[in-house]
């Protein structure tokens, strides 16, 4: 009788434990794994957000740098985490981009995002910018677009790399629009924009917006239009291709909140309704806006079904651009 009943309360310690847990959650600060270095933009972006959201957790949130690997070294710690809730990950599209580049490349995959992640709610979308010396015959979307199509082949366009968002996402662009563009790769953007100011080697460009507000400003370099998403508020006279190509909406690097994937429910909706309150903080709502990036507020069920769809655009994207 007596180990029964001790049975029987094991079982319901066991069952019940989740929930006690979430009922005390958060119980210490929460770890947020950022994939990229400290002092880049997406660093300053999650360390304006954890400033703004412990103060509706009630725990400090600190950043942790884990960069390499286009952000998977990040992600495979957060994977193995204990699923608590207190230890977080920072990422989004080029997670899911750099997981897929390595499976059709062959490549173990230490991580899936999604399998071994949970997606706790979205944060932000930052849109991306198709820049072109001041010398390129095209000053909007249109112009470009018939430029482009005038000259098949004669243009290059530069990205940070192969198999990037910026990569994918034109050549998606290009496909619907039937443009043909020859694709350059540099090892980070900071080498485009001397290349682009000159006009020799390139006249195009594929960059963060926020990053060239100063070339912009003074004329060196010119947008033509952002690759995809809604209009900036640093730049609400550049329009996006959205407006033009119908349905392109997903060439844009958005920004996602995850958890281990055995994460309680409860206290993803803790976390999930606290990170709503912050991203409607009006300080980093403005913080955002001068990073060139908009605040995506987002259930779990949209973020999870969200990345369900653009994993298999960009498999594809992949797999047709990819050698």
């Amino acid at each position: 009788m007596i180990k029964t009943l001790l049975s029987a309360c094991m079982a319901l310690s066991v069952l019940t434990a989740p929930v006690v847990q979430a009922a005390d959650f958060p119980q210490r600060p929460i770890r947020l794994l950022v994939g990229f270095s400290p002092g880049g933009a997406v660093d300053e972006m999650a360390r304006r957000l954890g400033q703004a959201w412990e103060t509706h957790l009630g725990q400090p949130v600190v950043v942790e740098n884990r960069p390499g690997a286009a952000s998977l070294i990040a992600a495979d710690l957060a994977a193995k985490a204990a699923p608590d809730g207190h230890t977080l990950f920072l990422g989004g599209t080029s997670t899911l981009i750099a997981a897929i580049l390595q499976t059709q490349a062959g490549q173990a995959l230490q991580v899936d995002p999604m399998k071994d992640l949970l997606a706790i709610g979205a944060v932000a979308e930052s849109p991306l910018a198709i820049a072109v010396n001041p010398g390129f015959p095209a000053q909007d979307i249109p112009g470009f677009i018939d430029a482009v199509r005038a000259a098949p082949g004669r243009y290059f366009y530069a990205t940070s790399g192969v198999g990037s968002l910026h990569h994918l996402g034109t050549e998606l662009l290009m496909q619907q629009l039937g443009l043909d563009m020859t694709h350059v790769p540099y090892k980070g953007a900071s080498q485009i924009l001397p290349d682009l100011i000159n006009g020799q080697q390139i006249q195009i460009g594929i960059v963060s917006p926020a990053s060239t507000l100063e070339q912009v400003q003074s004329g060196r370099i010119r947008l033509v239009g952002l690759l995809s998403g809604p209009r900036l508020e640093i730049l609400p006279d550049t329009a996006s291709f959205s407006e033009t190509v119908n349905g392109f909406d997903d060439a844009i690097s958005r920004m996602i909140i995850f958890a281990p994937a055995q994460t309680p429910a409860p206290i993803v909706e803790t976390l999930n309704s606290s990170l709503r309150a912050a991203l409607e903080d009006p300080a980093l709502v403005r913080a955002f806006a001068t990073a060139g990036a908009i605040p995506s507020i987002r259930t779990p069920d949209e973020v999870g079904a969200q990345l369900v769809r653009e994993h298999a655009i960009w498999e594809r994207a992949a797999a047709e651009v990819m050698p």
